[in-house]
């Protein structure tokens, strides 16, 4: 009688210890999901504010968002000889693919029409960023950057 309650014992040890490495393989699968997820989230929180203080042209301190609120549609920028549309998609498009890959989604909206929109969102799972800035009135601006993910 008593082997074969120690046996049982045994038994129902050997089954906790497949449960608990079952559910630690399970924990650090899924918090790593996560953790890509929340440094996603960061970087697109950052970015925005940071391309808005970026300073593009050489000869002056004109920041980016001083030239998208000033922007109208066919004006010259400010620096190189460039429609100021193309002047912002120039500068800002090459950020945005080495920051986030080939899978955003960004968009400056003015007065309520789009102004410019770069990048193609295919996939499902989508954190968004939204910015306002340009003060009051006309001269606001919303950008929206979205990651996309497969």
């Amino acid at each position: 009688m008593n082997k074969k309650g120690q046996t049982e014992i045994i038994g129902l040890v050997v089954i906790v210890i497949l449960f608990v490495i079952i559910g630690s393989f399970f924990l650090v699968f899924s918090s790593k999901n996560k953790n890509t997820e929340t440094k996603d989230v960061i970087k697109t929180s950052k970015f925005m504010p940071a391309f808005l203080e970026y300073t593009p042209c050489l000869d002056s301190n004109v920041k980016m968002e001083e030239i998208i609120r000033d922007c109208n549609n066919d004006e010259i920028a400010p620096c190189q000889n460039l429609n100021c549309r193309d002047f912002i998609r120039k500068t800002l498009e090459p950020s945005l693919n080495e920051f986030f890959g080939k899978e955003y989604r960004f968009s400056i909206t003015k007065t309520g029409k789009g102004f410019i929109e770069i990048g193609n969102c295919t996939g499902n799972n989508m954190i968004s960023e939204n910015y306002q800035a340009g003060g009051f009135g006309e001269n606001r601006f919303e950008i929206t950057l979205a990651i996309c993910k497969n």
